[in-house]
């Protein structure tokens, strides 16, 4: 499976999550995005890819003048390190982070 085709939805969703939730009030300087793959342990063999795969498309996106001119900030959360470890990393994120939107691959 080519790298493109496995996230084609991933930029889709990250659009619309992003216009539908962030520009609901303000404009923001940054839209900051929590993407969660494995990234370590026996699956990361899909993780990785789409962790590059959406930098990729992330990069492009931001270099076109991101959404309505908003640059999207990536976070990758490691869906290898357990369930308990997981959700302390999501609060992180969300909590520290100021992350507005999460995504689940």
């Amino acid at each position: 499976m080519k790298m493109h085709q496995v996230s084609r939805p991933l930029l889709g969703a990250i659009a619309t999550l992003a216009l539908s939730t962030a520009f609901a009030q303000n404009k923001p300087a940054e839209l900051k995005v929590g993407i969660n793959t494995f990234l370590s342990g026996p699956a990361s063999v899909f993780g990785v890819p789409d962790k590059a795969a959406a930098e990729l498309y992330i990069e492009q996106i931001n270099a076109a003048g991101g959404i309505d001119g908003v640059k999207i900030v990536p976070t990758f959360i490691d869906k290898g390190i357990g369930a308990d470890k997981l959700l302390s990393e999501y609060r992180r994120v969300v909590q520290e982070g100021g992350t507005r939107v999460m995504l689940s691959g």
